[in-house]
């Protein structure tokens, strides 16, 4: 079975380089898919070579010009191979049966490269399966796509955003979700805040509302919170149940209920923990990349950035790594990724709202960065007011310092203490108006801060 699956794919690269050859409008049609990893043999690798060469001077390839260049072996090879080409197989099938025989080729030398790491560390041996994992993803495929597909999404995006309507996932907070049309693909979105002002709460609440409202699955990886303790706050603010008064023993029946309600609905979501041993950012890209193949996930949330190592020369290099690392990932599974961040601590004097420039460790946090959104509870720095003048208690700002596609902007939130939940300022209500509750195509109204181009 081995030889004769060896004998086809010898077969398809002699039909792929001889038509390439015979047709360079054809190579130049596929030139991105088409390289020297395709090819298995030795002669048809030195034949590519050639073309390859040829092409690069400009030179149309005939059977003479290519049989000048070659040694005697790859000749013979050319020559040979002229002489049964078949034209009846789509170009891009040949191409992706290479492919796939070039990939499995790799994996397997991939397993005797890991075999003999045996005696090394297993993060780095962990490292090196990432890294080349990564390379198998990205050496070959189409790299291009024609703008008439480009332009096709973008209007269709825009069209939607014209009619009110999401296009990523809805966070379950209107202002929010109105401001940036959901969470985006490809998006790196960093929470931020100062310790103790809700940053891990925000996220769980966002990962909470994308599954009850359009059943979105989601990854937290945690370095902060054990599994269980994040667990614990799902389902208690899920079912709204204080954490304290179920582990005391002081809640009604009824919400004892309601508790084991949410458990079991929790229980059936697409929401996945994990509580890494290694806290490099290689194990986590990893775990990222894994959870994605595993899971089918829609996002996934890191908490948090400065308890991830980046092997730098200084934090700010480490830091930086890190948060470029975590833009790459998203960018590559084309999926929201939400990263938590603290803040450095203002001097003394200094107001506490936080600002962009207290992004602990690195502006590079900033710059990879595609939504900065901070949390702020005015109470817990004994602001007893608010911008506007009412009262801070159970009140929370979510300030958009950043929005690389939709700009800034500030909104009011409640926060409920005794169950770490974040809720809409009037839930069921959007500008005074009933509501029948979040909808992926919900209208909303347009911004007047929302400097999204479109």
């Amino acid at each position: 079975m081995e030889k004769d699956r060896t004998i086809l794919i010898r077969a398809y690269e002699s039909h792929l380089l001889n038509r390439i050859i015979t047709d360079n409008k054809l190579y130049f049609s596929k030139a991105d898919q088409i390289n020297e990893r395709l090819f298995f043999t030795i002669e048809a690798r030195e034949l590519f070579g050639t073309f390859k060469n040829l092409i690069a001077e400009n030179k149309v390839t005939d059977e003479a010009l290519i049989l000048s260049r070659l040694n005697n072996g790859s000749s013979d090879y050319f020559i040979k191979s002229a002489m049964s080409v078949d034209y009846g197989i789509p170009i891009d099938q040949l191409i992706s049966e290479l492919e796939e025989h070039n990939r499995h080729t790799e994996l397997l030398m991939l397993a005797g490269e890991v075999i003999r790491m045996k005696e090394k560390p297993s993060a780095e041996i962990q490292q090196y399966i990432s890294e080349k994992f990564l390379n198998l993803n990205t050496g070959n495929g189409n790299q291009y796509r024609n703008i008439s597909e480009i332009v096709e999404q973008v209007v269709s995006d825009i069209m939607k955003i014209r009619e009110g309507k999401m296009t990523g996932i809805l966070t379950g907070f209107q202002d929010i979700d109105r401001h940036m049309k959901g969470l985006q693909n490809g998006d790196l979105i960093i929470i931020a805040g100062e310790t103790s002002q809700g940053k891990t709460s925000l996220a769980l609440n966002i990962a909470e509302n994308a599954y009850l409202i359009d059943n979105k699955r989601a990854a937290i990886i945690s370095m902060e919170m054990t599994e269980s303790q994040l667990a614990m706050r799902l389902i208690c603010s899920m079912s709204e149940t204080s954490r304290n008064e179920i582990i005391r023993g002081w809640v009604a029946p009824e919400e004892m209920q309601k508790f084991e309600h949410y458990k079991n609905k929790l229980a059936e979501s697409g929401l996945f923990i994990a509580d890494p041993t290694s806290r490099t950012i290689e194990n986590i890209i990893s775990l990222i990349r894994s959870a994605f193949m595993r899971f089918s996930l829609d996002f996934v949330i890191v908490d948090y950035l400065q308890l991830i190592s980046g092997n730098g020369r200084n934090r700010e290099e480490e830091v930086g790594k890190v948060s470029r690392a975590l833009k790459d990932i998203a960018r590559e599974l084309n999926k929201p990724v939400i990263c938590l961040s603290q803040l450095n601590r203002p001097a003394q004097g200094v107001s506490k709202r936080p600002t962009l420039a207290r992004l602990r460790d690195s502006g590079q946090i900033e710059e990879s960065a595609d939504v900065v959104l901070f949390v702020y509870r005015p109470e817990e720095y004994g602001v007893t007011t608010m911008e506007d003048n009412t009262p801070s208690e159970g009140m929370a700002e979510l300030i958009m310092a950043k929005g690389r596609n939709c700009g800034t902007m500030m909104t009011k939130v409640r926060f409920i203490k005794n169950i770490t939940k974040f809720k809409d300022v009037e839930t069921g209500t959007y500008n005074g108006k009933p509501t029948a509750g979040l909808n992926p195509n919900k209208n909303f109204e347009g911004s007047n801060t929302d400097d999204t181009p479109f």
